[in-house]
């Protein structure tokens, strides 16, 4: 997913698996607040414009295996990079 405002905004429970999302103007990933049993795994998020994953609060969300590279610009915003996630965060 590439070149939009937002790469992915998630507004109910969801299963977020093995994308690859870049460039978008805003976040890659951007979780509304109160979403619960959502699961962020396995994907590549880099460059975009402001943030990697955005989580609003209240929200209940799961990070695994997730490589994101937002250089000049923040990875994770309202939520940490889980288990297994590469350096840097």
């Amino acid at each position: 997913i590439i070149g939009n405002g937002t790469g992915i905004v998630v507004i109910n429970s969801s299963l977020i698996i093995n994308n690859t999302l870049s460039d978008n103007l805003q976040t890659g990933i951007f979780c509304s607040n109160g979403i619960i049993s959502t699961t962020i795994m396995n994907n590549i998020i880099s460059f975009n414009g402001s943030k990697g994953i955005s989580v609003a609060s209240p929200s209940v969300v799961t990070l695994n295996y997730n490589n994101v590279w937002n250089p000049g610009h923040t990875n994770y915003s309202g939520c940490s990079p889980g288990a297994w996630s590469p350096w840097p965060y």
